[in-house]
């Protein structure tokens, strides 16, 4: 402080410098005040942000699974009004959301220890998984991975050996689009008296080696035509399973996939795409389908959150109009517009706790005509 004494500014007769001072006769000049002044300012700024970095909160760890962004959803649906979505999204606001944190790679040995099927991932998580069937038929395939693609929603195709064999350019696009395969076994055959008796028992032609060979064939056939293995996740035909079969497939690596069946058709995640006609029960147009999905979604106490949705790559509905991939963009954009996020099987597999699910009931399964 006593040094600003010897300070005093002055204009030198020669010199060209708009400020020019001397200190104990030496000239400096304003230049060097201005960078002092900056560097000082700048070690106070650090040091105060410092300060309240060390004063915040821990940040949460993020998943390490990337979650496509809302504002990257391409919003097209107009089947329902503003006010039914901001009611629902309201709903939603109530509840409280766990943190669903998934892993780095996929696991699949989340139920390795107990016989059932998965049925629905983890409730406390906003986290639905599109499956599709892949049969034989593939009359709605493009259409759907169009929307897919539209929309950048990646899904589980099950697929039997059969159709991956006969349908390779719609595979390699599935490939290529990142969706996740899973084994539908190879000839799609009944495994179950259900079709029969409407009991889920084993047929005496089926054993541990049937079903082992059957999903050996269908990965067989899918590493000869695209070199990649199908995920150790199955699908039954037609839904006939038991305690016994799933033990046949987890002693051949795989966890079977199941959806969750409810006390009455519309409270099943099953969307009845495999349904010809509208005079079968449980026929939904495109827009019931939609409004279906809207309904559960709204439901307490968890809507669709850890749900798996059963879709088809095919139909035998001779209407285009009446077949279901035309509600698909639809029932994505407006469940996305309520929260949820998109996921594969394998994703929600990751944030399951270590409570296993128990099988389906057979009080509303999938009828005896689905091959597709």
């Amino acid at each position: 402080m006593n040094q600003q004494k010897h300070f005093h500014v002055q204009k030198p007769a020669k010199s060209n410098s708009p400020m020019e001072f001397t200190h104990r006769g030496l000239p400096r000049y304003v230049w060097a005040c201005a960078a002092l002044t900056l560097f000082l300012s700048g070690i106070f700024f650090w040091l105060y942000l410092a300060h309240r970095i060390a004063q915040s909160p821990q940040s949460t760890p993020r998943a390490s699974r990337t979650t496509q962004s809302p504002q990257a959803i391409i919003y097209s649906s107009t089947a329902y009004s503003d006010s039914t979505n901001s009611a629902a999204q309201s709903f939603f606001d109530d509840v409280p959301q766990a943190r669903c944190i998934q892993g780095t790679s996929g696991h699949y040995d989340a139920f390795e220890s107990a016989s059932h099927s998965f049925d629905r991932g983890n409730t406390q998580c906003k986290q639905i998984a599109l499956t599709f069937d892949g049969g034989s038929n593939t009359t709605s395939a493009r259409n759907i991975l169009d929307t897919l693609a539209s929309r950048n929603i990646r899904a589980t195709m099950f697929l039997t050996g059969v159709f991956i064999n006969r349908n390779q350019s719609i595979v390699a696009r599935m490939i290529a689009d990142q969706h996740e395969i899973g084994n539908h076994t190879y000839s799609h055959p009944h495994l179950t008296t259900y079709s029969i008796n409407r009991h889920e028992q084993t047929l005496p032609t089926v054993t541990s080696a049937t079903i082992a060979h059957e999903l050996a064939l269908t990965d067989s056939a899918l590493f000869k035509n695209f070199g990649i293995h199908c995920a150790p996740l199955w699908r039954a035909p037609f839904g006939d399973i038991n305690n016994q079969i799933i033990d046949y497939a987890r002693t051949a690596g795989y966890t079977h996939v199941g959806w969750v069946h409810g006390a009455t058709f519309d409270q099943s995640f099953d969307s009845g795409d495999w349904i010809a006609s509208p005079d079968q029960p449980g026929y939904r147009t495109p827009k019931q389908l939609v409004a279906k999905f809207v309904k559960l979604a709204q439901q307490l106490p968890h809507g669709l959150s850890g749900g798996i949705i059963l879709m088809h790559m095919g139909t035998q509905r001779t209407d285009s109009t009446q077949q279901t991939y035309r509600a698909l963009g639809t029932l994505i954009d407006t469940l996305t517009h309520l929260g949820y996020s998109f996921k594969v099987v394998s994703q929600l597999l990751d944030t399951m706790p270590s409570t296993p699910v128990t099988t389906p009931s057979i009080s509303s399964k999938k009828g005896i005509s689905d091959e597709f």
